[in-house]
C-alpha cells in the first residue's frame, strides 16, 4: 500500500520522467552529419571541376548522332579517313544519355551527371567496405585510397564512368557472400540463403553495362574470380571430387558467372562485341594512346602498384582473417591489368581496396586493443574530451542533426554550378567551365568561318571539334584512331611529328586549313609561320589556325 501511495505521490509531482521520443529513421547523429556535410563537399568541388577536351566530347557528337539517325554508326561519321577498319560502338547507351542530358541543360548538365556519377560510385564503395569492415573509418580511408590511385580516371568526364558505377554496383552485390563463402565449410550440404538481388540484379547489371560501356569485361573477370576463388578454397581443404561437384556456393557462383556472360551478350553486337574489347586495334597503334602505354616499375603507376602491393603483404600478414583465394585472384588478376596501361588505374584501386579493408579493420582493432591494455599497466590516463551536452549539443541521433546537414547541403548545392545555372539561371563562362587546354574560342572563329574541305587537327581536339566545331566539319583524325588503316595512321604521324615530306601528304589529301595546339606542336607552329604557303587567320593562348595561300607560278613547296 506504500508503494502504490509513493507511486502516487511521484505521479503527482512529475518524478516520473516523460517516455523518450520515438527515433525515426532519417534522424542523424552528429557524426552522420559531419559525414553527409563532408560528401556534400566532395559533390561541390567535382562539380566545379572543368570539362577536358578529350575524347568525351566525340562520345556526346556520336549519342547526338545516334539520336538524330535512330541507327547506330557502323564507321566514323566526322571523320572519313578513319572508316578503315569497322566500328563496334559498346558505349552507345552512354553516349545517348550524354547527348540527352547537354540537349537539355547544355554543358553545364554534362557537369552535373559528371558529379553525380562519380559520387554515386564512392558512395556505393564506401557502402562496400563499410559492410566489409564495419567500421565508418576504415570505409572511408578505402574511398580515399581509391580516390588517390585513380583520381586520373575519375576526375575527367567519360563513359567510362558508367562503367565504374557498375563495377562499385557489382562489388555491393557480392558483398554478402565473403562473411558467407567463409563461415561455411566448402562441400557443406546446407543450402546458402537465396539472394534474389544477385540472381535478379547481376544479369541486369550486366546486360546495361554492355551497352553502357567496354569496360564490363572487369564485371567478367570479377565473376571469374569469384568462382575460381571458391573452387581452390574448396579444393584446398582437401575435399573429393564429389564435394567439390557438389559445393552449393560454388554451384552458385558458377550460374552467377554464366549468367552474367549471357547478359553481356545481350548488346546490338552480340558476343563480338565481347571479342572487339580484347582486340579492337593494331598494337602500334594502340600504344600511341597515353592510356595503353605499358607502366614502368618507376614511373607513373609502377610506383603507386609496388607501394600497394607491399602494404597489402604488411595487412595480410599481421591479420587474423582468412584470404580468400578469391580476393588473390582479384588482386593477381587486377595487378597484371595494371600493369598492360594506366587505364586500368582506377579498378585495380578499387579491388585493393576491396581486398584490403577488412584487414586494415581487423588491424586497427588490434592496435586499439593493444593500445588500451599499455595504458591501462602503466596506469596512463585516458584523454577525455568534453562531452556534446557540456559543449550543448544534444546526445544520439535527433532531428535536429538531420535539419541542419539538410540545410547544409542544400547551401552547398545552391552555390555549385549546378546550383547557379539551374536554380539561379547563372552558368560559368567558359574559361572556368572548360579546362585551360580547351580550344573554345578557336572553335568560336572556326564557326564564324567553316574550312573548306578535310582539316588538319590534333588528335586530342578531334572530338571537341566534332562536337562544338561547324557542321559536316572534316576532321583528319580524332581518339578513334585505332580506326584507321595503316597508312592514314603513317601519313598523321608524318605530319604531327614534323618528319620529312610532311608538306607533301597535306597536298595528298587536299588539306587546307591546319589547326595546331600551340603547347604541343611548337614546333610545327614555327615552320608553318615561316612557310609562305600558310598565313594565320587566327590565334589565341590556346592554338592557332593557318590557312593555305594560293601558289604563284614558281612556288616550291617546302617540307
Amino acid at each position: 500500500m506504500t508503494t502504490i501511495d509513493e507511486t502516487q505521490s511521484a505521479e503527482s509531482d512529475g518524478a516520473i520522467p516523460p517516455p523518450p521520443a520515438p527515433v525515426r529513421w532519417w534522424y542523424l547523429s552528429l557524426l552522420q552529419a559531419v559525414l553527409v556535410t563532408a560528401w556534400s563537399v566532395f559533390f561541390y568541388w567535382l562539380n566545379r571541376l572543368p570539362l577536358q577536351a578529350t575524347d568525351f566530347w566525340g562520345h556526346v557528337a556520336y549519342g547526338r548522332w545516334i539520336h538524330a539517325q535512330r541507327v547506330l554508326p557502323d564507321a566514323d561519321p566526322f571523320a572519313p579517313l578513319l572508316a578503315a577498319n569497322p566500328l563496334l560502338d559498346g558505349a552507345w547507351l552512354s553516349q545517348v544519355v550524354f547527348a540527352q542530358a547537354a540537349a537539355r541543360g547544355g554543358d553545364e548538365a554534362l557537369s552535373l551527371l559528371f558529379a553525380t556519377v562519380v559520387l554515386a560510385s564512392c558512395l556505393i564503395l564506401a557502402r562496400v567496405f563499410y559492410l566489409s569492415s564495419r567500421s565508418l573509418f576504415v570505409a572511408h580511408l578505402g574511398v580515399a585510397v581509391v580516390c588517390l590511385l585513380g583520381w586520373d580516371r575519375i576526375a575527367t568526364a567519360r563513359p567510362e564512368l558508367f562503367g565504374m558505377l557498375c563495377f562499385s554496383v557489382l562489388l555491393w552485390l557480392l558483398t554478402g557472400d565473403r562473411d558467407e563463402g567463409q563461415a561455411q565449410t566448402p562441400g557443406d550440404a546446407a543450402t546458402p540463403r537465396i539472394r534474389w538481388e544477385q540472381w535478379v540484379g547481376i544479369p541486369v547489371l550486366m546486360m546495361l553495362w554492355a551497352n553502357l560501356h567496354e569496360s564490363f569485361v572487369c564485371g567478367l573477370f570479377i565473376l571469374a574470380c569469384w568462382f575460381g576463388g571458391r573452387l581452390i578454397d574448396v579444393a584446398c581443404r582437401g575435399c573429393s571430387l564429389r564435394a567439390i561437384l557438389f559445393d552449393r556456393m560454388l554451384r552458385r557462383r558458377l550460374w552467377l558467372l554464366e549468367l552474367g556472360l549471357v547478359a553481356t551478350c545481350l548488346n546490338p553486337y552480340g558476343v563480338r562485341l565481347l571479342l572487339y574489347v580484347f582486340w579492337f586495334a593494331d598494337p602500334a597503334q594502340r600504344q600511341q594512346l597515353i592510356d595503353w602505354e605499358p607502366i614502368e616499375l618507376w614511373g607513373a603507376g609502377g610506383r603507386e602498384l609496388l607501394i600497394s602491393l607491399l602494404v597489402a603483404l604488411f595487412v595480410f600478414r599481421r591479420s587474423r582473417r582468412r584470404i580468400p583465394a578469391a580476393d588473390g585472384l582479384l588482386l593477381v588478376v587486377f595487378s597484371f591489368a595494371l600493369s598492360g596501361g594506366l587505364r586500368m588505374a582506377w579498378w585495380y584501386a578499387a579491388v585493393f581496396a576491396v581486398v584490403v579493408t577488412p584487414h586494415v579493420a581487423d588491424l586497427w582493432q588490434q592496435w586499439s586493443a593493444k593500445l588500451t591494455g599499455w595504458m591501462q599497466t602503466r596506469s596512463v590516463p585516458v584523454p577525455s574530451f568534453p562531452g556534446l551536452s557540456r559543449l550543448g549539443l544534444p546526445a544520439g541521433r535527433t532531428w535536429s542533426y538531420s535539419a541542419v546537414a539538410l540545410l547544409l547541403v542544400w547551401i552547398l548545392f545552391a552555390v555549385s554550378p549546378a546550383g547557379s545555372t539551374f536554380v539561379n539561371g547563372s552558368p560559368r563562362p567558359p574559361e572556368q567551365l572548360y579546362g585551360a587546354t580547351t580550344p573554345w574560342r578557336l572553335t568560336q572563329y572556326l564557326n564564324d568561318d567553316p574550312p573548306q574541305g578535310p582539316v588538319f587537327n590534333p588528335d586530342e581536339w578531334g572530338d571537341w571539334l566534332t562536337w562544338k566545331g561547324p557542321p559536316g566539319m572534316w576532321v583528319f583524325m580524332t581518339a578513334n584512331m585505332h580506326l584507321a588503316s595503316s597508312d592514314v595512321w603513317i601519313d598523321y604521324r608524318i605530319v604531327r611529328e614534323n618528319r620529312t615530306g610532311w608538306s607533301n601528304v597535306l597536298d595528298r589529301y587536299g588539306v587546307r586549313t591546319m589547326v595546331v595546339d600551340n603547347r604541343r606542336q611548337r614546333t610545327m607552329r614555327g615552320y608553318l609561320a615561316e612557310s609562305p604557303d600558310w598565313k594565320i587567320v587566327y590565334e589565341d593562348e590556346a592554338g592557332t589556325v593557318f590557312r593555305r595561300m594560293e601558289r604563284r607560278p614558281g612556288r616550291r613547296n617546302g617540307g
